[in-house]
């Protein structure tokens, strides 16, 4: 009944049955709502207190615009909040936001993050290129990366 209970109240915070991220001091959670085709949004972060009382709610903003795609939260410090987001195979974004104001205070390209134990550092493989063969001549193929459109003869 209890689990019940959780799993419902999880649902209708839009969690969708992620894992709620427990800040350091365990006095608030952190979790990302779900955007599906039945269920269009930008996704957001939710901070809740212990008793599941939401507390903030703000998405993942830069000059580019909105993260449309969050796949991971993770507390980075007490009052910053560290968010995955996707971009394309190669590249995913990972902020540092503030947890009080939800501006983000820190970038990182790459992928597969991992936060340090002390929460201080993040560790990531860069990004990588692909390349997608354009059409070949004679001994002549173009190519162009998928990351940006500079061509190269080979």
């Amino acid at each position: 009944m209890i689990r019940a209970l959780n799993v419902a109240v999880l649902l209708a915070a839009g969690c969708a049955g992620q894992d709620r991220a427990l800040s350091p001091t365990g006095a608030l959670f952190a979790h990302y709502t779900v955007c599906s085709e039945q269920n269009p949004c930008t996704p957001e972060v939710v901070i809740t207190n212990r008793a599941g009382a939401e507390v903030r709610r703000f998405e993942i903003r830069t000059d580019e615009g909105p993260c449309a795609s969050i796949l991971d939260v993770q507390w980075a410090g007490e009052d910053t909040i560290a968010a995955e987001c996707h971009s394309n195979p190669s590249l995913d974004y990972y902020y540092e936001v503030s947890a009080l104001t939800g501006k983000v205070l820190h970038e990182y390209l790459g992928y597969g993050f991992v936060r340090s134990p002390d929460l201080a550092k993040v560790a990531h493989v860069g990004w990588i290129i692909h390349l997608l063969r354009l059409g070949c001549r004679v001994n002549t193929c173009r190519w162009a990366t998928s990351s940006f459109t500079r061509f190269r003869e080979e």
